[in-house]
């Protein structure tokens, strides 16, 4: 029996959670990234849940399937298939699309300034939703618990807590 390791990463803020629980065993993973926020405009609570099944090709290259769940208007549940690719200059591009005939494009880095304080920033192009944009912050306290403070264009600016585990 191959061994399975646990592990996610997620923020809890004033605005949003946002985060990826896996279980991985060799190069098969099972991933469940999340976002949910507050959507000030509508002011209804928004959550978007990927339930993937993922297989890594190489260190930077990695095929995916499964559903995305959501809440958000103008968007149904649906099945999707994608892939994600590690850039020069440790950027990462996903792209999928979904049993709908949407279609998504995300673009993100992460920059460590210093051991303990890092900076990220991702775009998102979707057919259905059109452009997504954040950026944040984060300050490592301990290994498992940071300072994190974020913008997303659909649930504004806000701070609370990483978790690592």
């Amino acid at each position: 029996m191959p061994m399975l390791y646990p592990f996610a990463d997620f923020n809890v803020l004033s605005q949003l959670s946002d985060g990826t629980a896996t279980l991985m065993s060799g190069r098969n993973a099972l991933r469940v990234p999340w976002e949910i926020g507050r959507n000030n405009e509508q002011h209804k609570t928004e959550y978007e849940i990927d339930l993937l099944y993922e297989r890594y090709i190489n260190p930077n290259f990695g095929v995916f399937t499964g559903a995305r769940l959501t809440n958000i208007s103008g968007t149904e549940n649906r099945a999707l298939a994608g892939f994600w690719y590690r850039l020069p200059y440790l950027f990462v591009v996903t792209a999928n699309v979904g049993s709908t005939g949407d279609f998504r494009f995300n673009i993100g880095r992460t920059f460590q300034i210093t051991p303990r304080f890092s900076v990220n920033a991702r775009a998102q192009y979707d057919t259905q939703q059109i452009w997504e944009l954040a950026f944040g912050a984060e300050y490592m306290l301990t290994k498992r618990l940071s300072l994190s403070t974020a913008y997303h264009t659909d649930y504004g600016f806000g701070a609370g807590l990483g978790f690592r585990f």
